[in-house]
């Protein structure tokens, strides 16, 4: 299939037939089909599946996982707007055995992808995000401007200084007329 976008549609219009058929829908992600339909020449599109136990970890720490390593959508319950246990790969060929050695295949290699998310996910659980900041006192930002705790506290201050400028309308603090607010 030479024409780029003819393959972007075959593999968006078949992977949303397939999570369809299974009750389920696609997560759509145009950056994902540029990069995917560049990957293959005759795009076939399979659903592979992953153990439930993954699905306690955060939906966007599945989706990266799934769509960097391995270049897959995922799919979720259109009920609920979760994520399922499924995810859907694109190959390049059809397969003799209607695509089950590939789909295997995905699946063997993302269920330790997941695995290891699923670990530093629960290991950065443990240690609270206050704790961790003496730790960007010793990390370099740039040269110039000193280092990532620095950052961090220009955020501080740059984010009190805006809040009140982007309040909801009700909330906002109303400034004389003509007269101007520091925001930097």
């Amino acid at each position: 299939m030479l024409d780029s976008e003819r393959r972007k549609d075959t593999i968006l219009t078949d992977a949303r037939q397939l999570a369809f058929a299974q009750g389920l829908e696609l997560v759509e992600d145009q950056v994902l089909l540029d990069e995917v339909s560049g990957l293959v020449e005759w795009p076939v599109v399979m659903m592979g599946s992953f153990e439930e136990q993954f699905l306690s970890i955060p939906d966007e720490v599945i989706r990266a996982t799934i769509r960097n390593n391995q270049k897959c959508f995922v799919v979720k319950d259109p009920k609920t707007g979760k994520l399922t246990n499924k995810f859907v790969l694109t190959a390049n060929i059809e397969a003799p055995d209607g695509g089950k050695t590939i789909v295997a295949g995905n699946e063997r290699v993302i269920r330790p992808r997941l695995s290891d998310a699923k670990f530093f996910y629960e290991t950065d659980l443990k240690t609270r995000l206050e704790d961790r900041l003496p730790k960007f006192e010793q990390i370099v930002f740039h040269e110039k401007l000193g280092t990532q705790a620095e950052r961090i506290k220009r955020i501080e201050a740059l984010a009190a200084e805006i809040a009140p400028l982007v309040a909801p309308t009700s909330r906002r603090p109303s400034a004389p007329r003509g007269s101007r607010r520091r925001t930097c």
